[in-house]
């Protein structure tokens, strides 16, 4: 996981940047999630620099990646240093969880979606 993480904190532009290479690609991703989101207070699992969160208004994100974050709080999201395994929440904290491109890079994917319904 380090090696993931450790990615992330150094390519976190990089990985920004593909959105406003593929613009039409990420408004299509965003139309979708808008159209079976439902509306309420919602957290990003795996919230990257915070690009779905602020376009889909959803107010709160973790991310294991310091740099991503910091880059998602400047678009206006509560985001916080967390694992996708033990989000630092209560029970039922939040209306609905969005997990996005963080499932495949998961070791244990059923934990985090377990973990995504306790808050949610």
């Amino acid at each position: 996981m380090e090696e993931k993480i450790d990615y992330f904190n150094r390519h976190y532009m990089d990985y920004d940047k593909w959105y406003d290479i593929h613009i039409k690609e990420y408004g299509d991703q965003i139309n979708f999630i808008r159209s079976v989101i439902p509306d309420g207070n919602g957290i990003e699992i795996g919230v990257g620099t915070g690009r779905f969160a602020s376009a889909l208004n959803i107010k709160y994100g973790i991310d294991v990646s310091e740099s991503m974050v910091s880059l998602a709080k400047t678009r206006g999201i509560n985001a916080l240093v967390a694992s996708a395994y033990s989000i630092p929440y209560p029970d039922k904290y939040f209306d609905f969880s969005l997990n996005m491109v963080t499932i495949c890079f998961l070791d244990f994917p059923e934990k985090a979606i377990m973990e995504a319904k306790r808050v949610s």
